[in-house]
């Protein structure tokens, strides 16, 4: 039995995105338009 393909959650992808680029959680969270 073969396990089944990874699935990326695109929410998930875009926050680690706006966290690697800014270094900061704070400042992702900016970014996102959100709270940290």
């Amino acid at each position: 039995m073969s396990s089944p393909d990874p699935v990326i959650d695109a929410n998930l992808a875009i926050a680690l995105d706006a966290l690697l680029a800014e270094h900061s959680v704070t400042r992702a969270a900016a970014r996102l338009h959100t709270s940290p």
